[in-house]
C-alpha cells in the first residue's frame, strides 16, 4: 500500500470503516524483509500482490501457498487446509 502507516490507517478507517486493529505495512521480499515473511518464503513464493495465502501446518511448518488468484473458497486451498489439520 502506499503511503505512511497513518495514511492507510485513515484511509481503512474513513472508505472501510475499519474498527479492527491492524498491523503496519512491512516489507515481504528482498532488502528488509520481515521476518515472518523470511519464514513463510523460505521454501514458497513470497507474495506478488495483496491476499497470497500461506498454510502452516500444527507444526508450525509452512506446508503449501496460494497467489492472490487462489480464492479462499477454492476446493485446492479447503484441500489444503482440512490437510494440514488432520496431520
Amino acid at each position: 500500500e502506499p503511503g505512511t502507516p497513518a495514511q492507510i490507517k485513515t484511509f481503512c478507517e474513513t472508505k472501510f470503516h475499519v474498527q479492527f486493529p491492524m498491523f503496519e505495512k512491512v516489507k515481504t521480499a528482498g532488502d528488509g524483509q520481515s521476518p515472518v515473511y523470511r519464514f513463510l518464503t523460505a521454501k514458497h513464493a513470497a507474495p506478488k500482490w495483496n491476499f497470497h495465502k500461506y498454510v502452516v501446518g500444527k507444526d508450525g511448518q509452512v506446508v503449501a501457498a496460494f497467489p492472490s488468484s487462489v480464492v479462499p473458497e477454492s476446493a485446492e486451498l479447503k484441500g489444503a487446509i482440512e490437510a494440514a489439520l488432520k496431520s
